[in-house]
């Protein structure tokens, strides 16, 4: 079998004109970049001859004595001149790409490396580099010998067509490592962003943006390096292969054990995994490439993922099998407790896997639909990935986004991060059919661009809490239609600008506002919960339900994993999760040892919520609010479970499956009380007076804050209990016109 050798470039060949390759140029055998590639695995006959690595030369020498005479030759060179700055040249057409050739890496400080130009429609054979520009080990990691290092700094030099080119530390650390070992080969024609593109030519970098999802979705395969080898990733990998073997069937069972128990290993049929292998593995999908944005595209639309860590190779199914169990099973929740970004890290393989599918599945190889395309600008593409540049959260996508937003996109990054996030929200209201958009504007507190109208969402933050149209979906309706289905009305200008303009129905105000999920049971409270909310609610009249049976369903959204309305069996794992709240304050104020500011706080908080539960517990008719004795026996029993987590009390099991819910709905949002005596959550800037409105093609009711007679100032999305099915518009048949709304200007 001949051996393949690294090709050499086409001009380099030309101009040699006793080679034995410039004979076949002579005899009119001129090679030409083929239109197509035929496969990822075998590009040959989809390229030219000199990519094929066919030529004389390549049969003719080794790979060794071609690396001697280049080192040779390189060593003259560096002692007659010191290379100058290396200068782009323009591009020839629209879609030329530049591929960097790694010709000698000699030390980490000496990679001489070469630039050529090829047009992308001619698919020519390269692989593409995903890396971070910045630090590749996670921002939280203490590591003394990094402290020092500015990553994002071009401080670091490589010597590109003999010229000084200036690089990162971490592309030059990538660049060293992989061609040091068996993935060498990837690196003979390689496309990297930051190389590639003349960064400092905004109007090329602009045009390139648009061509990026051809660069990735045409290359051979797509390497993912992740940065340098730790101590840990051998455990890590341990941790991910042992998690390999279980089947999805399994993932659920987990969900009821903490992985530092030995309980959920014997049902699982697999070895322990030791808290220091957690935290390995934590450490390894804590690495900052996970959490990029461009990423998303990277990933998504290459045919080829191959993920090195150092110059180890690790499995990307492995890894997103792994992120798959930990997502389902809510370990993820347990693991590192104290590691609050981890978290969302965690997921981002499992999301990149799913969205991969998506486009496999669909007719278009390149674009996502543009439900996937929604769900990253608007909900788990903002809490999984971040961009140091803002902007970016926009533009990272647009490759593989539905092809609509390209023609209303159009990248620009002389544009403010504003007037960005705008033109795509006017660009989502041109291509889709629905304002389900208001649904990810996150809370005004959360917001880090002060100057965005307030119903444009600010794509650089995570829209937490998940916004209620994105929880679950629903025979492609969604969970909830509080408008009942009818369209909308929008008006869109030729010219839009920071004002929308839209039609809905003022259905009612907000009279009373509670605490949040994270006040419901510490001293820290509006103190309005039970005194004056849940008192003065009267849904006999409204679904036929207890005030009480209306409060549990308002707290987990009426839904349990996607199902709607919440089975009643829900009910009960309320009264456990009550019970376990309120217990484990009056353990905590009772067991002592703690700072005495703090064991009064936990007194309170305890005495007050044992007399809100008795005073409930008296008109509750069908037993969901637990009664005192009750409380305090769980209270006693929590010091055995301390001493023995492996011996799960039921109530703590029921508690937990409603927690796991209301912590979705309810947490970071406020309890509210309607004019009208409804129920419902709102976001945590709510305040009496503000008004809740059905708007036409927004699943959920949003809450508007008026600024004067037809302006209004956009709060957020809210839940309200007995009108997310379109309740409010039953029996009125007529149909939806201006006489029963008006325009509203958020703006």
């Amino acid at each position: 079998m001949k051996k393949l050798l690294p090709p050499r470039d086409t001009q380099s060949l030309q101009g040699n004109a006793r080679s034995p390759d410039a004979k076949l140029i002579r005899h009119g055998q001129q090679p030409r970049e083929a239109s197509s590639i035929q496969s990822p695995l075998s590009p040959l006959r989809a390229i030219d001859p000199f990519d094929a690595r066919t030529s004389v030369i390549a049969r003719t020498f080794s790979l060794t004595s071609r690396r001697s005479v280049r080192k040779a030759r390189s060593a003259f060179t560096s002692k007659s001149r010191t290379p100058a700055k290396f200068q782009y040249a323009p591009l020839p057409t629209p879609t030329s790409i530049r591929l960097l050739e790694v010709v000698e890496p000699l030390s980490p400080d000496d990679i001489r490396c070469s630039l050529v130009v090829r047009d992308v429609k001619k698919e020519p054979w390269y692989n593409c580099l995903s890396y971070t520009w910045g630090n590749p080990f996670p921002v939280e990691a203490k590591r003394s010998e990094e402290e020092s290092i500015n990553w994002k700094a071009r401080n670091c030099s490589i010597t590109c067509n003999n010229r000084i080119l200036q690089v990162t530390r971490s592309l030059r650390d990538a660049l060293w490592e992989l061609s040091q070992g068996p993935q060498s080969g990837k690196l003979h024609r390689i496309w990297v962003d930051a190389v590639c593109i003349d960064q400092e030519n905004i109007p090329e970098r602009n045009a390139q943006i648009l061509l990026m999802c051809d660069i990735y979705r045409l290359s051979q395969s797509v390497v993912v390096w992740l940065g340098p080898k730790t101590h840990y990733l051998g455990l890590a990998i341990q941790v991910m292969e042992r998690l390999a073997s279980l089947s999805p069937e399994k993932f659920d069972k987990a969900r009821a054990f903490h992985p530092n128990q030995d309980a959920p290993y014997k049902v699982l049929g697999i070895q322990k995994i030791f808290p220091i292998e957690w935290q390995a593995w934590v450490e390894f999908f804590a690495r900052s490439w996970f959490g990029r944005a461009w990423v998303f595209q990277e990933a998504v639309v290459a045919r080829d993922l191959l993920v090195i860590c150092g110059s180890t190779e690790i499995s990307w199914d492995l890894i997103a099998h792994t992120s798959w169990f930990l997502n389902v099973s809510q370990w993820d929740t347990k693991i590192g407790d104290e590691e609050e970004g981890y978290r969302n890290i965690i997921y981002t393989s499992r999301y990149i896997s799913r969205s991969r599918q998506t486009i496999q599945m669909s007719g278009d190889k390149r674009f996502l639909s543009d439900g996937p395309t929604y769900d990253f600008l608007l909900e788990r593409g903002r809490s999984h990935f971040q961009a140091s540049d803002p902007r970016d959260m926009i533009y990272a996508v647009l490759g593989c986004g539905f092809p609509g937003l390209r023609r209303y996109i159009v990248p620009d990054y002389q544009k403010s991060v504003a007037d960005v996030y705008t033109e795509a929200t006017w660009a989502l209201i041109r291509c889709s059919h629905d304002l389900g958009f208001l649904t990810g504007v996150e809370d005004a507190s959360k917001r880090r661009i002060s100057t965005l109208p307030s119903w444009v969402p600010d794509y650089s933050v995570s829209p937490y809490p998940i916004p209620l149209q994105g929880l679950y979906q629903d025979g492609g309706k969604g969970t909830y239609y509080a408008a009942a289905g009818r369209p909308r009305i929008v008006t869109i200008k030729s010219q839009p600008g920071k004002i929308l303009r839209l039609s809905g129905l003022r259905f009612d105000q907000v009279v009373d506002v509670g605490e949040s999920y994270e006040e419901l049971f510490t001293s820290l409270t509006h103190t309005t919960w039970a005194e004056k909310i849940i008192s003065q609610l009267d849904y006999r009249f409204i679904t036929g339900e207890s005030n009480i049976e209306a409060l549990w369903r308002t707290l987990v959204g009426n839904t349990e994993e996607g199902n709607f309305p919440a089975p009643p069996t829900l009910g009960l794992c309320f009264r456990s999760w009550v019970t376990w709240k309120v217990a484990s304050l009056v353990y905590k104020a009772s067991s002592g040892g703690c700072a005495k500011a703090i064991e009064l706080e936990h007194y309170e908080a305890a005495f007050k919520s044992l007399s809100i539960s008795d005073s409930l517990s008296k008109t509750d008719e069908k037993g969901l609010i637990p009664e005192a004795e009750e409380i305090q026996s769980c209270a006693a029993s929590l010091e055995t479970f301390r001493r023995d987590p492996s011996s799960t009390p039921t109530v703590l099991y029921r508690a937990t499956l409603f927690d796991d819910e209301a912590s979705i709905v309810f947490s970071e949002r406020r309890l509210l009380r309607t004019k009208k005596r409804y129920l419902g959550l709102g976001p945590m800037s709510i305040r009496i007076g503000d008004v809740i409105w059905i708007i036409p093609g927004a699943n959920a009711p949003v809450i508007l804050r008026k600024v004067s007679t037809h302006t209004y100032r956009l709060v957020g999305e809210t839940y309200i209990h007995g009108i997310m099915r379109g309740e409010a518009l039953r029996n009125k048949f007529e149909p939806w016109n201006r006489s029963r709304s008006c325009d509203i200007y958020s703006g």
